[in-house]
């Protein structure tokens, strides 16, 4: 979030991290996006099996009704310093208000969230479970803030 709004790129959409390169060994395999993700590592899947490694859990659900968030962030350590690296620089570069984390499950948005704010306590970070019908505000907010700036842009200029 900058200055109460969504913060958007050049493209006019909220900054995903998902795609954010965490290592690779080849400039070629930067230019291609072919090496390891943050999402490899820190969406839903990878880490209910890394949890799964440890835990007799075999869905998100299950994992919130059995462990605690302490239980999945020692679990999920180093999936979580790859992900607090990547909020840690994406703060350096953009320097936002506060940073929202959505994710499907309580738990897993409250993990992510803790991680963050240890590398960013400056921050407001604000864990969330998505809404479908949110989402659909948000991105109808989004559409509605950038006409309505270009069409007053526009009319300003004349």
């Amino acid at each position: 979030m900058t200055d109460g709004s969504i913060f958007l790129n050049g493209t006019r959409t909220a900054i995903e991290i998902g795609r954010t390169a965490v290592r690779s060994d080849s400039f070629e395999q930067l230019v291609t996006s072919s090496g390891p993700s943050l999402e490899s590592f820190v969406a839903e899947q990878p880490l209910l099996e890394r949890l799964h490694e440890q835990y007799p859990v075999d869905s998100w659900d299950a994992a919130q009704e059995r462990l605690t968030a302490t239980e999945v962030a020692t679990a999920a350590s180093r999936e979580l310093l790859y992900f607090a690296t990547a909020i840690h620089n994406l703060n350096h570069i953009f320097h936002p208000e506060s940073v929202l984390i959505i994710s499907r499950f309580q738990l897993l948005s409250e993990v992510l969230c803790e991680a963050a704010r240890k590398v960013i306590p400056q921050r407001k970070v604000i864990p969330m479970v998505y809404d479908p019908v949110q989402a659909c505000y948000g991105a109808t907010d989004i559409v509605f803030q950038q006409f309505f700036r270009t069409a007053g842009s526009r009319n300003s200029s004349r």
